[in-house]
């Protein structure tokens, strides 16, 4: 009964793996609106890029292509990505935005790794215990 609670206990554990969320991001001028649409339907922010350097990061966005505005809900940061105010809602002409970035999400599987590193140092532990063992003058004296 103890062995069964065990291999339980390891298969939930093996179960639930980590995972990470990393973006790949899409940069396209505002010129490109055909790449930049594209990826609105995957991207859930974007920044628009100033040629003065100010970067608006925005959220629940949309580029209307008819008035030439791109619009959403976020905040301004200054050239040297400080904190410009506070979240608010912007609308931005893209005839003054230099370059459109947007981030896809991916989750990618963490635990895979973690397992062959821990499989792999069980293993060496495991092989310089037996060693120790077999002959302890080296390992437990000076």
């Amino acid at each position: 009964m103890r062995r069964a609670g065990a291999l339980l206990a390891l298969l939930a554990l093996a179960l639930t793996s980590c995972s990470r969320t990393l973006y790949e991001a899409h940069f396209a001028p505002p010129s490109d609106l055909e790449k930049i649409s594209e990826a609105a339907s995957r991207a859930p922010f974007i920044k628009c890029h100033m040629p003065d350097g100010r970067v608006f990061v925005l959220e629940r966005w949309s580029i209307e292509e008819g008035t030439g505005l791109v619009r959403g809900f976020g905040i301004e940061y200054s050239p040297n990505r400080t904190r410009v105010g506070a979240k608010r809602a912007i609308a931005l002409r893209l005839a003054d935005v230099a370059l459109l970035e947007t981030d896809r999400p991916y989750d990618v599987d963490v635990s895979t790794g973690s397992a062959v590193g821990m499989a792999i140092g069980s293993t060496a532990s495991f092989v310089l215990s037996v060693i120790c063992f077999a002959n302890p003058t080296p390992c437990y004296h000076p």
